[in-house]
């Protein structure tokens, strides 16, 4: 009887494999084609596939849906996570503070007033300038659709054709680098005019 119960789940076993192996050779064709994609640059990439409109719309949709998740991630590092540290560092660095002149040897010292409220005070308009900026840069990169405007040229910046040049985006590495290597550039226009400059027949435009 065990060995016929022991036949059994193997026979299941062996089924369940069978069913499960597309899906298994699918995610190891995925893992092994994204592990030859990620060192290539988005031009080389669309060389290797081909230089048809579709093509090159699909890469520049997904080069725009890559760099709205970095914009996003950057934000939220310096407008949500950043602020949350301070405040923790800040609450333990008071806990343990308060604990420390709350010792009987400390009854009788004296502190300076000015400087114990500035200490303990509440900056609550900082942390709600953070908040906005946050909801600002979110609104700005999630509303972008336009992919079919945008480039794969190495030149070419995601963040001044999101923005419009309404938020400044230097608090976001790349932008920052970008900015600094061409300065007294107005890029909000030039990330619109030189989509039209064909590098390799990269460029697109929006058929205006």
């Amino acid at each position: 009887m065990k060995q016929v119960q022991a036949l059994e789940t193997q026979h299941d076993d062996a089924v369940r494999a069978l069913e499960m192996m597309p899906q298994r050779r699918l995610t190891a064709v995925r893992g092994s084609l994204r592990a030859h994609l990620e060192p290539m640059t988005w031009p080389q990439i669309a060389k290797l596939l081909g230089s048809g409109q579709d093509i090159v719309v699909a890469l520049q949709r997904l080069s725009g849906l890559a760099a709205q998740r970095r914009y996003l991630v950057a934000a939220a590092e310096r407008d949500i996570l950043e602020p949350r540290a301070q405040l923790a560092a800040a609450a333990e660095r008071n806990t343990r503070d308060i604990t420390k002149l709350s010792r009987p040897k400390n009854a009788s010292k004296q502190f300076d007033g000015a400087k114990m409220s500035k200490r303990f005070e509440a900056r609550p308009a900082v942390f709600a300038q953070r908040r906005e900026h946050y909801t600002q840069t979110r609104h700005v990169v999630t509303s972008f659709q336009h992919y079919d405007r945008g480039s794969l040229a190495g030149d070419f910046l995601w963040w001044d054709l999101m923005s419009d040049g309404r938020l400044d985006g230097d608090f976001i590495p790349e932008v920052r680098s970008f900015h600094r290597h061409r300065p007294g550039v107005d890029h909000a226009v030039v990330a619109v005019a030189e989509r039209n400059d064909s590098a390799d027949a990269l460029l697109m435009h929006d058929g205006s």
